[in-house]
């Protein structure tokens, strides 16, 4: 899961430099691979990874246990995600 985020921002720069040279076909390309890249994503983290830490938190803490705690937490984390990738030359 982790190789995901690498290749997340890969997608994201080359999105963002497809834009700036109006590259249409390289645009569409890595739009609909970073779209299929998060639909897997999320999807493993829901059944994989999510009930996991629910097991292990729900004994430290029963607040983190909530869905909308690791919600709110991924949202909180994808503009600065979003940041180091337009930083990046």
């Amino acid at each position: 899961m982790f190789e995901d985020h690498k290749t997340a921002r890969v997608h994201v720069a080359t999105i963002r430099t497809a834009i700036e040279t109006q590259d249409k076909p390289s645009l569409a390309s890595h739009l609909t691979a970073y779209g299929k890249l998060l639909k897997d994503h999320i999807k493993r983290e829901n059944e994989i990874l999510n009930p996991r830490l629910d097991k292990q938190l729900i004994t430290e803490s029963y607040f983190y246990s909530f869905p909308l705690f690791r919600t709110s937490v991924m949202l909180c984390c994808l503009p600065i995600v979003l940041r180091q990738t337009s930083t990046k030359p």
